[in-house]
């Protein structure tokens, strides 16, 4: 025997509002070394910049969300860019 159920469908979630640019926020996901050669951090800080502004400019609509552990190194380069 089949169940039925209710479904309210104006609370269900809309493909086409999904697909929205502007619906979800554009998430970067952040890993790397902790033991870092000092004398790279400089380049790694502005290519990390770099890339963050690409992705600012190519989707405007969308907000940017950095996710990471926080753990020292490459972690901590990006999230303070």
């Amino acid at each position: 025997m089949e169940e039925e159920f209710d479904v309210d469908l104006e609370m269900s979630v809309n493909r086409q509002d999904l697909l929205r640019s502007d619906a979800l926020p554009l998430v970067v996901a952040v890993t790397g070394h902790r033991d870092l050669v000092a004398g790279e951090t400089t380049e790694l800080r502005q290519k990390v910049r770099e890339f963050l502004l690409e992705l600012a400019e190519r989707f405007p609509s969308r907000r940017l969300r950095l996710l990471s552990s926080l753990a020292e190194g490459a972690d901590q380069i990006c999230i303070k860019n």
